[in-house]
């Protein structure tokens, strides 16, 4: 049965984060995966991770996750939670700044957190792209950061890549759409990586769950020219299999 209202306890270990704080004024390269194991053990009670045996030994392959999001909580947590079960050879696609595209603070906001998300992709080997959905004036800027991640990808054939399809929180509950050319684009990246690896992620009776759904390769008669949206809900769909009903009752 659902407990309604109760949350874990989010306490990133304070050493730690002396630690990255150094790394970040250094620029001293880091490593992810224990790094977000350390990191989740400030999260009680722990996270619940569900189907281990769909975990990736190593690459390649592509990890998918929905953008859960909430009052309060941070989808950072998630991806530590993710990180923290993958081989070291792993990286992520991120946003290069948190924004809500309004004036005031939130252009602080900005301004604060592209520097440093900058900072922080630098010394764990992460690529950045603008928020979702791209402003008009940051489209070039988003095609370089596509291309920069396709060529990682080509020097590097046996990564990990995760990425959330969505790009962007979404009300409370419910699921986004991935925004146009996420479709194509992951059609693409997948001739590389060969498998998508789908992970469901949600709060429930206290416990943030991470469930691994078993890897799949995407239809190769598909034409990624005129099928994004068949593709975007392809893999959207391969994520909600692995949530609760009572989550998808949301789905907008």
């Amino acid at each position: 049965m659902r407990v309604l209202n109760t949350y874990p306890s989010y306490l990133f270990p304070k050493k730690l984060v002396i630690e990255i704080i150094f790394s970040l004024f250094k620029n001293e390269k880091r490593r992810i995966t224990s790094d977000s194991e350390r990191a989740i053990s400030g999260v009680f009670p722990p996270i619940q991770v569900i189907d281990e045996k769909n975990i990736p030994n190593e690459g390649p392959g592509l990890v998918t996750l929905n953008h859960y999001s909430r009052p309060g909580f941070s989808i950072v947590w998630a991806a530590l939670g993710i990180s923290a079960q993958l081989p070291e050879k792993h990286l992520w696609l991120m946003t290069n700044a948190w924004t809500n595209r309004t004036r005031g603070v939130d252009q602080l906001q900005t301004g604060i957190t592209r520097v440093l998300f900058k900072r922080l992709a630098g010394i764990y080997g992460f690529i950045t792209t603008p928020p979702m959905p791209p402003a008009p004036d940051k489209l070039a800027e988003r095609a370089l950061s596509i291309r920069k991640l396709m060529r990682f990808i080509h020097e590097n054939p046996q990564t990990i890549l995760c990425i959330a399809p969505e790009g962007q929180d979404f009300e409370y509950d419910k699921f986004g759409k991935p925004y146009e050319g996420t479709g194509k684009f992951i059609y693409q990246i997948q001739k590389q990586l060969k498998q998508i690896i789908p992970v469901g992620v949600w709060e429930e009776n206290g416990r943030l769950i991470l469930e691994f759904g078993e890897p799949y390769i995407l239809d190769k008669g598909l034409k990624c020219e005129d099928s994004d949206m068949e593709i975007s809900n392809l893999i959207m769909a391969k994520i909600t299999s692995l949530l609760p009903i009572y989550f998808l009752a949301n789905d907008h």
